[in-house]
């Protein structure tokens, strides 16, 4: 046969295999895809159920009554969420590797470690019946989806030739747990100061800890026996992030409330936009429920009842985190037996105990996990050996969390569904613990308000490290009363705002100190002043705005440190000229934002690099806020030791390095971008790509399952968020997983969008159909009135008794 003969029959065998593999994905996909029209005969509700769904597949569900309503919610998160659903339960509980092999098998072990799936069994009996009847109620829905749907429940679950499981109520409660852990933020600074202590001391590491004051009198010696401590836990921790598409580390928030005073309408006006990972499927899913005893509306989580943020009738409430430190790591002296820890000079028995691991086509993988007094030992969570690569074999690390106090957030979200008075918001934001937040809040009677919710461990005030585990003293001694949390209400500035900065400017005890840099809250406070006829146009545009003073001080030292100096490149003299005019606005199609942020790299990198190294300046940045944070406090010392680079004979100061940054962004740009200054716009760089967490495994698979990339204005310290990590540049990572107004002079309906869309499955059209409406600034009117529903024209599928 000729050579041009054998070429056509390739190309002949490769478009059949493609054709072949798209018609099975085709009819895969088809057989899983939402069904939301018609009737479903359901003998496991009460009455008859109704379920809409708009253009952009919110879902609208008419019930009788809260438990029919409940089952309805449940039916749709499994129609449209189930993988998700199943992938979070399955991590939390330490079973990724049933599913995926030897692959996950390390985060496996983290999970079953760290003892989530444990808790929760420990304390499902202790909620309270209500609680318990809505979580049947919710998995009753869930499960009756995987009955009518046979093996069909998500494309996902297809791809992997797996089996789906039927839902528990207690995997909610898990599910509720996972996202306290994932939101867990404080525990990262601990092992990278300690590593930074280790090697510079105390004093001079406190130089770029921000808001760290040493304890005169605290020996911190016993971290040298740990060098290497923590080391497993973090890179896993990470590792599983990723995996999973919970990447990023700034997961913060805006929210805010102005009263009547403030607004055109003369009725208070509320606004959020959750910093949360952007993946596919979104965290969030939207929902309108309507019940004579549940009336609310939000958004929800996916594998849990209840609206997260939202209104009722008469209250509307949104969320910050409170970045409160409420994980904390203690080195633990075990005896030579490696069976006893030292507690106080008394000999404490571990609390030891094996786990069994299922891995796919492989063998069972057996761990023994040994507990303190505080909690888990957590230092090689691949096994129980302490051993291996210890600078001090006799020491481990173990962790408490409040995560491992017993709450029920579930019932707190319940209780906030149906709260009427502010008195009634009070005592149902008691009930949430873990992670702990700002909740805004405002009520149809004008009222506005603010409280912090949260367990605050009562421990030793010396900062924020890592703890000697033999001092018996340096344990928790129990938690700050909730009655003693700051509380606002009414204020004289008619309007309250948080943004994960410091709340209270004085707190009366330790809290944490992982806060966000000051420029959003700087910023809303501006905008919210500025004006006393607030509309929700004014509040779109608030949420959309991208000017941060983080960078002011910054510049300024820069300009003042080229000030006497012959400039003889043209781009450096433009550059100069860019940031002395710039307004500090993140347009991505301005050069100035791209300049600051590749020299506010290069400036990191120069300043720690030769001091930390590559391993140890990743831990350092990890948490975007902290290097944001120290840039500004470090500004102020122009001789500060931190400046100067080992590995040169000169000694460089504040001004020398600032210059050398801004020339090293210069070659950055020139060679990556473009010789022509012009062409530096930010949008160039900085992009926006949705990710599935099957990304990355098939390129073909990827054009289906991602959704990007954009071109996207904002930083990670703008109020229109658009976080990207220091070691990876500049794509992002984490921004607005949803925007939220709500206007209580039109209570019919709320203001909202979404990246991303409603369903999981990647053949739905609500897949992504919201994303246009993000990326153009446009929000959906979502009604709340139940004739205004029923009347809408929208899709009805209804559950029949």
């Amino acid at each position: 046969m000729k050579a041009g003969g054998v070429i056509i029959k390739i190309f002949f065998v490769i478009v059949v295999m493609l054709l072949f593999g798209v018609f099975i994905i085709n009819r895969m996909m088809n057989s899983t895809m939402p069904v939301y029209n018609g009737e479903l005969v359901c003998n496991e509700i009460k009455e008859n159920a109704d379920i809409y769904r708009d253009s952009c597949g919110i879902a609208y569900i008419v019930a009788g009554n809260e438990y029919d309503a409940a089952f309805s919610l449940g039916y749709v998160h499994a129609e449209e969420r189930y993988f998700q659903m199943d992938l979070y339960r399955r991590a939390a509980s330490g079973r990724l590797s049933e599913m995926f092999g030897e692959e996950t098998l390390d985060f496996d072990i983290m999970f079953r470690t760290i003892g989530l799936q444990r808790y929760v069994d420990d304390n499902y009996s202790r909620l309270d019946d209500y609680t318990k009847q809505m979580l049947e109620a919710y998995t009753r829905g869930v499960n009756y989806y995987l009955k009518v749907n046979g093996n069909k429940a998500a494309p996902e679950l297809d791809l992997l030739n797996e089996i789906p499981e039927k839902w528990k109520p207690q995997d909610s409660y898990l599910i509720n747990r996972f996202m306290g852990w994932m939101l867990n933020l404080s525990w990262w600074t601990d092992i990278a100061y300690a590593h930074i202590i280790n090697r510079y001391g105390v004093t001079t590491a406190a130089d770029i800890i921000p808001d760290f004051t040493p304890g005169k009198s605290f020996d911190y010696s016993y971290l040298k026996k740990v060098d290497d401590i923590g080391e497993r836990f973090y890179s896993t921790d990470k590792q599983f992030r990723e995996f999973i598409g919970f990447e990023g580390s700034r997961f913060g928030s805006n929210n805010w409330v102005v009263n009547g005073k403030k607004t055109v309408s003369g009725k208070p006006m509320i606004a959020n936009d959750p910093h949360l990972p952007l993946t596919l499927p979104n965290i969030w899913y939207t929902a309108v429920i309507k019940s004579p005893e549940w009336d609310v509306a939000g958004v929800t989580i996916p594998g849990a009842p209840g609206v997260v943020i939202g209104n009722n009738e008469n209250i509307s409430w949104t969320y910050t985190n409170l970045m409160v430190d409420d994980c904390d790591f203690f080195v633990e002296e075990l005896d030579n037996t490696g069976k006893y820890y030292n507690d106080g000079g008394d000999w404490q028995k571990l609390d030891m105990f094996s786990d069994t691991i299922k891995v796919k086509s492989a063998k069972d993988t057996v761990i023994n996990v040994g507990r303190t007094n505080k909690g888990p030992i957590i230092s090689d969570i691949h096994t129980y050996n302490f051993t291996v690569g210890r600078v001090d074999t006799n020491s481990v690390l173990s962790m408490r969390w409040t995560g491992y106090e017993f709450s029920n957030e579930i019932n707190a979200t319940l209780k906030l569904n149906k709260a009427s008075t502010k008195e009634e918001f009070i005592e149902a934001a008691s009930g949430f613990s873990t992670p702990g937040m700002n909740l805004v809040y405002a009520d149809r009677e004008g009222n506005i308000g603010y409280l912090a919710a949260a367990k605050i461990p009562v421990r030793r005030n010396f900062g924020k490290i890592i703890y000697d585990g033999k001092e018996s003293r340096n344990n928790w001694s129990g938690f700050y009363d909730y009655k003693d949390l700051p509380k606002v209400l009414n204020p004289d500035e008619n309007f309250i705002a948080s943004a994960n900065n410091k709340s209270v400017a004085n707190f009366g005890f330790y809290v944490g100190n992982i806060w966000e840099p000051e420029s959003r809250i700087n910023r809303i406070n501006y905008l919210l002043r500025e004006s006393d006829s607030i509309t929700p146009d004014y509040v779109k545009q608030m949420q959309r705005d991208i000017v941060t003073d983080l960078p002011e001080t910054i510049v300024k030292h820069l300009l003042e440190s080229f000030e006497n100096t012959q400039l003889t490149n043209d781009n450096l003299v433009m550059s100069i000229e860019l940031l002395k005019q710039w307004d500090f606005s993140m347009h991505k199609d301005d050069q100035a934002p791209l300049l600051f942020n590749i020299f506010k790299m290069k400036l990191l990198e120069n300043i720690l690099l030769d001091e930390l190294g590559s391993k140890m300046f990743e831990e350092y940045v990890f948490l975007s806020n902290v290097p944001d944070r120290m840039l500004v406090e470090l500004m102020a010392d122009r001789y500060n030791t931190w400046y100067d680079n080992t590995n040169t004979p000169e000694i460089e100061d504040r001004n020398l390095i600032l210059r050398k940054s801004l020339i090293d962004a210069l070659e950055f740009l020139e060679k990556n971008v473009s010789l022509r200054i012009e062409e530096w716009q930010w949008y160039k760089l900085h992009k926006l790509t949705l990710k599935h967490p099957f990304s990355g495994k098939w390129k073909l698979l990827d054009k289906l399952i991602d959704v990007g990339p954009f071109e996207i204005s904002g930083e990670g310290t703008t109020i229109y968020c658009s976080g990207y990590s220091v070691t990876d540049p500049f794509d992002v990572r984490v921004g607005q997983s949803m925007r939220y107004i709500y206007d209580f002079s039109t209570p019919e309906f709320f203001w909202f969008a979404m990246p991303g869309g409603q369903s999981g499955n990647f053949m739905n059209e609500h897949y992504d159909d919201m994303m246009d409406y993000y990326m153009n600034d446009h929000y959906i009117k979502v009604p709340l009135k139940i004739e205004d529903i029923e009347n809408s024209g929208f899709e009805l599928l209804r559950l029949k008794k």
